[in-house]
């Protein structure tokens, strides 16, 4: 996808840092059709304090804006190089040119540290004068400036991560659900176009890339204006530790974008317990129960499947699981009927071979 508007970035860099060579990039973050967000991040080849730095860059101001004076909290926000070792960060403008600075106050190499990896510094949010306008992002030129402790190389500042989705994500979660072992993903967008879907990937502990989980893709919406809600369940976690998502969308045309990382710590409460390769349901336990009970089941083969509950009228009223279930395994979830009448209601384990139902007892 061409992008309607390119920046121009001029970029300048004086520091107090010892000899290291410094990347850096900019990743765009949002455009909801109003505002666009934009984060500024560095990396150095040794991890250090970032020192005393000033950045400018000038964009596009016919489609993109910020205020002549703008607002710490509301107009940028800086990750960790504020206060402490440093004075009050600052973005200021003058006609289309940003100068994002940070003031270091101790000697060199105590300060907030710079990664190997990319480290946030600053994201600036702009408003979109074109409406639904999509830009990119690129680096032209870099200049380090040599003081008594600046003693840069330049390094590579590659055009990566820049471009948005022809989607408008509004949001993107990982949490751990109530069932043993699994998280959830929840996105949403405000609108999309020629969304053709997404794969789900994840990294996990030492992995060094993200990588697609099995039948994990999920219909997009094509084109629409009016926002969508996905989610899906990873139940495929066999270790503790940070594991990463992310999202791999895909064009009508097959162009393939990626949205942010998400990142959640898991902790293994315990080992799968071993079940017969078939399609099953069991009752619940306890029942009748108040407020919660637990429902088990397992697949004859690997598939993706449903359990939902469903009071006497027809009405859906939880979904305890969605996602991939792997055949051989029990899984365990859990109902809570707080909020909820007494009364019967009925539990639905549903895969695209089968499907079965079972009734449950909820007792005030």
């Amino acid at each position: 996808m061409k992008s309607m508007v390119e920046f121009l970035l001029t970029i300048v860099f004086t520091a107090s840092m010892l000899g290291t060579t410094v990347d850096g990039r900019f990743v765009v973050l949002s455009n909801t059709g109003t505002t666009y967000a934009v984060k500024v991040q560095f990396r150095v080849d040794a991890a250090m304090g970032l020192g005393g730095t000033t950045v400018k860059f000038s964009y596009n101001d016919a489609t993109l804006s910020i205020p002549a004076t703008p607002t710490a909290g509301v107009d940028y926000s800086f990750a960790a190089f504020s206060g402490g070792s440093y004075s009050t960060a600052t973005v200021t403008k003058s006609g289309n040119v940003l100068s994002i600075n940070t003031e270091y106050n101790s000697d060199p190499g105590s300060g907030t540290p710079v990664n190997t990896g990319y480290t946030d510094v600053v994201t600036i949010n702009f408003t979109t004068l074109a409406p639904g306008g999509n830009a990119a992002l690129h680096w032209t030129q870099l200049e380090i400036l040599g003081d008594d402790y600046a003693q840069w190389s330049n390094g590579l500042f590659p055009d990566e991560n820049t471009d948005p989705l022809p989607v408008q994500l509004t949001a993107f979660t990982a949490t751990l659900t109530q069932q043993a072992n699994a998280v959830q993903l929840k996105w949403t967008t405000a609108s999309e176009m020629n969304n053709y879907g997404y794969t789900v990937q994840r990294k996990a502990g030492s992995d060094v890339e993200f990588a697609d989980l099995k039948d994990a893709f999920i219909a997009g919406k094509g084109t629409t204006i009016e926002p969508q809600a996905y989610s899906y369940t990873d139940n495929t976690v066999t270790k503790s530790g940070t594991h990463s998502y992310r999202l791999k969308q895909q064009d009508m045309d097959g162009t393939i974008h990626h949205t942010q990382g998400v990142i959640v710590q898991v902790t293994l409460t315990d080992v799968a317990e071993v079940a017969p390769q078939m399609f099953q349901l069991l009752q619940n336990y306890p029942n009748p129960f108040n407020p919660s009970t637990q429902v088990k089941f397992s697949v004859a083969s690997t598939t993706r499947a449903t359990v939902k509950v469903y009071n006497m009228l027809g009405e859906e009223v939880a979904t305890m699981f969605d996602g991939v279930a792997e055949a051989g395994r029990y899984y365990a979830v859990t109902f809570n009927g707080t909020g909820l009448a007494s009364g019967v209601y009925f539990y639905r384990l549903a895969t695209e071979q089968k499907t079965d139902v079972k009734r449950l007892l909820l007792v005030r």
